[in-house]
């Protein structure tokens, strides 16, 4: 989802913060002149899984998106943005399958001099790698980010660790 977050003037402490959520992608043009702060977070992965025949085994999962803001932004009701939001890592249902990544969150136009990027968190994976002393399983990696003032990489999914 990419957020912006624009400053207009006025107000009992200086100023309101207006927030204008993004949730599906488009070409957003500002409805007014000022500055703005522009988030984006990528979209999160989906765990995997894994069953044996006997009932055992277990799923990892996905990684969170990443997280990327840009602050204080020029923008003009002359300018415009394109905005593509990353979907949700498609579940899965099988006796043995990896997750799905998460979809990458960007944001590019008038007065940014490079894209922000929120990369979409990785698929978990389904392991067989169930029973004590055996290989234990990480949750999948979070999303990196760039091109922000400040970025971020998404949390690590869930994991194993057999007691």
């Amino acid at each position: 989802m990419a957020v912006l977050l624009g400053n207009e003037t006025g107000g009992l402490y200086g100023g309101v913060i207006l927030e204008i959520p993004i949730t599906t992608s488009q070409t957003w043009v500002p409805p007014r002149d000022g500055t703005v702060n522009i988030i984006a977070i990528g979209a999160g992965g989906s765990g995997g899984m894994f069953m044996s025949a006997s009932g055992g085994g277990i799923g990892l999962g996905g990684g969170a998106g990443g997280y990327c803001a840009k602050e204080n932004v020029s923008v003009t009701t002359s300018g415009s943005y394109v905005i593509t939001i990353g979907a949700g890592g498609a579940g899965t249902y099988s006796l043995s399958a990896n997750g799905n990544a998460g979809g990458n969150t960007t944001v590019s136009g008038t007065g940014l001099s490079a894209t922000i990027t929120a990369n979409g968190g990785s698929g978990g994976g389904g392991t067989a790698n169930y029973s004590a002393n055996s290989n234990y399983g990480t949750g999948a990696a979070g999303g990196t980010a760039s091109g922000g003032d400040v970025n971020r990489t998404g949390g690590k999914g869930g994991g194993f660790s057999p007691a």
